[in-house]
């Protein structure tokens, strides 16, 4: 029946006894299922005729002692429908009519047993039906007045077997009689509420439903807990509660039908229960037992002229004779209620049976279904056929309502699963759950691709290493070879061609000063070779060695010559590494300036500042000399090879020179 109701969620359900049920759903009206045919219709906003209604959004009806159907609407009213001949009456809250319905959020109709018809609203109170008359009479709650209705939100009335009005509210139980129509003006409401720390109270405020047993005593189900009172205890209400802790399976209860062995029987949270009065135990049945439905709806719960219990939830109804238990289809659906990896439960959050696919590890490949057929009439009989898409060839049949896989291998699967009914046919409905194993990752295409790439980047990467440290060595070879050709080999030559002249007899006037320049060059070529050695020495190319370097060159040649040198180093740690072409035009162009200022500037004092901080490298030298052209457009080759220098640095350089002096400063990025 489920699969044919226009909505899974059901708010109202009632009965034309003996030819039709009625089911009021969420969003797509009203299902009729006809006794005599078997076939559904539907009503809603858009069905032709008498068929239309006026909204979709059910939440209550009621069969009245007319045979009219009244219709309650979340937002919509009320229309009463007679089915006899499809004519319709609907009434609306009208502000400017005080005697229009009080609102349109109808909640629970009740007819009393004088026909007192009661509408029932959520947010505006209670309403009294004149037939005659077609108005109501308003019951709201008046703070000022503690004998109006305690609450404007209606969840369910009675009215017992002594002529009692119970009404359900969310602020606790109100009771009222009416003895005749003069009282009708003036109806007085005795509220019953939870005492905080009497246990012999109300349970809770917020009450959902009402049930009066066949002996007269009552029972209330609230937002926590059921409780019972007696007929007797009526007038002095004193409470008997039921919780959880006490064997139900929610403490919210939702509806409460008796059969007629005396047994409530309790829609909650969490299935229906099977309350014995007597021995105070309950038997709770959930989806592991075929229902269809785990969470159910407040007063959706009705009786059918054919021995049926009705209970309407959230996934539809589900209908038994409490006598056997037996459900109504004979075509149920079989649906997976559960499923475990290594054994532990797999949460769901999309509903209460497993729809949507599950996506699992490939560590996850240990699994296992649990799966219910919906038909409680012959459970004994009930077998199951089940194969997993993709690892069985062939349907795997069985009693039990599970299967285990084990070492599954990372794929994507389909599990379905069929089951018979209580008669041992097998049910035309399945269900289906899409398994995905993700592999790891080391075998997925994408990690085999990147490991491609990174022996690849690995080869190359060695490849280009080698070449570098090839193309650096061949580099270091020329420049070595052109430092001892240009500055060394030059210097040889000059004493080479000053020692033949001498020998040949040719100097006779200065010999001495021959002999002082060939002294010497041969000192300038010792420092030569002492700095061509420095240079190419690995134990040299720290940064701190560099200044080391620089600062003892200044002082041997400022020394001498009688000139003041104040130098300062920062930042030039220990460790740090510098690539020996580098060091040596870093050092080459620190030596041409020195030189320069000895030779040319006729200065007694110079500053010299090594700075490598903050992110940027500055040598700075100044002197306090007599200056020269302020300008690099005619620069002798001393110059020219700084400026050479400064750009395989990737460097600046600026030689500023004014009358009191010449400031060489050289800047890059930090070492």
């Amino acid at each position: 029946m489920n699969d044919q109701l226009n909505h899974p969620v059901i708010f109202a359900i009632a009965e034309q006894p003996g030819k039709n049920l009625w089911f009021g759903g969420q969003e797509n009206g009203i299902t009729q299922y006809s006794y005599q045919t078997g076939k559904f219709t539907y009503l809603n906003v858009d069905a032709k005729d008498h068929l239309k209604i006026r909204n979709n959004e059910v939440r209550s009806m009621l069969f009245d002692s007319s045979d009219n159907l009244w219709i309650g609407y979340i937002s919509a009213g009320i229309e009463c429908f007679n089915v006899k001949n499809g004519s319709k009456i609907q009434f609306k809250n009208n502000p400017k009519d005080e005697k229009s319905l009080s609102g349109n959020n109808v909640r629970t109709f009740y007819e009393g047993m004088n026909g007192d018809f009661w509408i029932g609203t959520s947010g505006d109170g209670l309403n009294l039906f004149n037939r005659d008359k077609k108005s109501f009479q308003h019951f709201q709650n008046d703070p000022q007045d503690s004998a109006s209705i305690s609450s404007n939100y209606i969840n369910a009335i009675i009215q017992d077997s002594e002529g009692t009005y119970w009404v359900a509210t969310r602020n606790g139980i109100n009771v009222f009689r009416m003895q005749d129509k003069r009282t009708k003006e003036n109806v007085k409401f005795k509220s019953i509420r939870n005492i905080k720390g009497d246990k012999k109270s109300l349970s809770n405020d917020y009450v959902i439903s009402i049930t009066e047993a066949r002996n007269g005593d009552l029972w209330f189900g609230t937002m926590t807990g059921l409780n019972h009172l007696k007929s007797k205890e009526k007038s002095n209400p004193q409470f008997r509660r039921y919780f959880m802790k006490d064997g139900l399976p929610s403490d919210v209860v939702y509806a409460i039908l008796e059969d007629k062995k005396g047994m409530l029987w309790l829609s909650t949270n969490k299935g229906i229960s099977k309350f014995n009065p007597q021995t105070k135990t309950f038997i709770n049945y959930n989806t592991s037992d075929g229902l269809i439905n785990l969470e159910y709806n407040s007063e959706a719960a009705f009786k059918s002229s054919k021995g049926y219990f009705i209970f309407g939830g959230v996934n539809g109804v589900d209908m038994f004779n409490p006598d056997s238990f037996e459900l109504s289809s004979f075509n149920p659906a079989v649906e997976i209620t559960s499923f475990f990896v290594h054994q532990k439960p797999f949460s769901v959050n999309n509903g209460l049976f497993f729809k949507d696919d599950i996506n699992l590890s490939y560590k996850d490949n240990y699994f296992s279904f649990e799966f219910s057929v919906l038909d409680y009439s012959n459970p004994e009989k009930i077998k199951y056929r089940y194969r997993l898409s993709g690892l069985d060839n062939d349907w795997i049949e069985s009693n039990r309502n599970f299967a285990n896989y084990t070492d599954v291998k990372p794929g994507v699967y389909e599990f379905i699963v069929n089951g018979t009914n209580g008669d041992g046919r097998w049910s035309k409905n399945s269900s289906h759950l899409n398994i995905v194993i993700s592999p790891p990752f080391w075998a997925t295409i994408w990690f085999r691709f990147l490991i491609i790439l990174l022996f690849i980047g690995l080869f190359y990467g060695l490849h280009r290493y080698r070449v570098n440290n090839l193309l650096k060595l061949e580099k270091l070879r020329i420049k070595i070879a052109s430092d001892l050709h240009d500055d060394i080999g030059a210097n040889l030559t000059q004493i080479a061609l000053r020692s033949d002249l001498m020998a040949q007899g040719i100097v006779q006037d200065d010999k001495q000063g021959y002999l002082h320049g060939i002294a010497e060059m041969s000192r300038q070529v010792v420092k030569s070779l002492s700095d061509l050695v420095w240079a190419i020495d690995s134990r040299n190319d720290t940064l701190e060695k560099l200044a080391s370097r620089m600062k003892q060159l200044a002082l041997d040649v400022f020394e001498p010559n009688n000139i003041d040198c104040v130098f300062t180093s920062k930042g030039f740690e220990k460790t740090a590494k510098l690539d020996v072409d580098i060091r040596q035009n870093l050092y080459l162009i620190f030596k041409e300036a020195v030189n320069n200022i000895v030779k040319h500037s006729g200065s007694d004092h110079v500053e010299i500042v090594l700075d490598n901080t903050n992110e940027k490298f500055r040598l700075e030298i100044k002197d306090n000399g007599n200056g020269f052209e302020n300008t690099l457009d005619n620069p002798g080759n001393g110059l020219k090879n700084m400026k050479m220098r400064a750009v395989q640095l990737k460097a600046n350089l600026n030689i500023t020179a004014t009358k009191k002096g010449v400031t060489i400063l050289l800047e890059r990025s930090r070492f």
